[in-house]
């Protein structure tokens, strides 16, 4: 993957995950899926005129994408570390299903409990961990000059 298509998949995901949703609002589905297809659209032809302004070369783009790696990496270690330090969490008394084919469905009454949400923890702990092996160390297995270990 290079790295305009990276950086276009991370900013739609950060668009689905925190992006507004305004059901109360009129025309809310409109305006949810006019802003997460036109901020990337907008975002893919300005990356699109930049890189043939730049045109930058692989070894740059190899480097670009450790770095917004690094950043994702850094923000989800953070992330965990807040979980961690958290005093309490909101969860609930009861769920039912999430049997073989359907996901668990909370029917009791959101509480606030002592503690860190230790899955949360470990969850983007993982996720911060994969991300630093898959996009910062093992990204194309080059060290940071850019040559191939075997070059």
């Amino acid at each position: 993957m290079n790295f305009r298509a990276y950086l276009m998949t991370v900013i739609f995901i950060l668009l689905l995950l925190w992006g507004p949703i305004g059901h109360s609002q009129p025309a809310w589905l409109a305006i949810r899926i006019g802003y997460i297809v036109l901020i990337p659209l907008t975002v893919g032809l300005l990356l699109r005129w930049i890189w043939a302004q730049w045109q930058p070369t692989k070894k740059m783009e190899t480097t670009l994408s450790r770095i917004l790696s690094g950043i994702i990496c850094i923000a989800l270690f953070v992330f965990a570390i807040l979980q961690a330090i958290a005093k309490a969490h909101i969860d609930n008394t009861e769920w039912i299903g999430g049997g073989r084919d359907e996901a668990a469905e909370s029917v009791g009454d959101w509480i606030v409990l002592p503690g860190p949400n230790w899955g949360n923890v470990f969850i983007l702990t993982l996720m911060g961990v994969m991300l630093l092996w898959l996009g910062v160390i093992k990204t194309g297995n080059k060290t940071s000059n850019g040559k191939s270990p075997k070059d």
